[in-house]
């Protein structure tokens, strides 16, 4: 298994974040994005496989770093899930 990656291109995942980015919430450490389309692989806790539609944006004062999220159908709590 690997670990959890993006199965688009890099100017893809720019685009996304362009067009969902809340500048409202660039305070918080990061923001959620649902691309409402699989963009990558999330590999959960437990060792689950899962189509990625969303993604997490960590947010600095200079930068950002995206990575997969739980699909919202996984989800128990987003603020503490155990998946």
């Amino acid at each position: 298994m690997y670990p959890s990656h993006f199965t688009i291109t890099s100017d893809e995942v720019d685009a996304i974040i362009k067009e969902w980015i809340n500048f409202n919430n660039l305070g918080d450490c990061y923001q959620f994005m649902d691309a409402d389309r699989p963009i990558g692989k999330y590999m959960t806790n437990n060792g689950k496989n899962a189509d990625a539609t969303r993604m997490k944006v960590h947010q600095s004062k200079k930068r950002c770093q995206a990575v997969p999220a739980l699909p919202k159908e996984m989800l128990k709590d987003e603020n503490n899930s155990k998946n």
